[in-house]
């Protein structure tokens, strides 16, 4: 039975990868934040005006 190796992966190429899911992950993420802001806008503005304005 032979035993599978695995190919090298450099820094540079995990880096890489890393750093495209990270894109990715962070894209998303501000598409939800956005999403949720959306749907809240009206608790956000009231949560607003009482903290800060008056």
């Amino acid at each position: 039975m032979a035993i599978k190796r695995r190919k090298y992966k450099s820094r540079r190429e995990k880096f890489e990868r890393d750093k495209r899911v990270f894109s990715l992950v962070f894209i998303f993420g501000m598409i939800a934040l956005a999403v949720i802001a959306f749907k809240n806008r009206l608790d956000l503005y009231d949560w607003f005006m009482i903290t800060f304005i008056d």
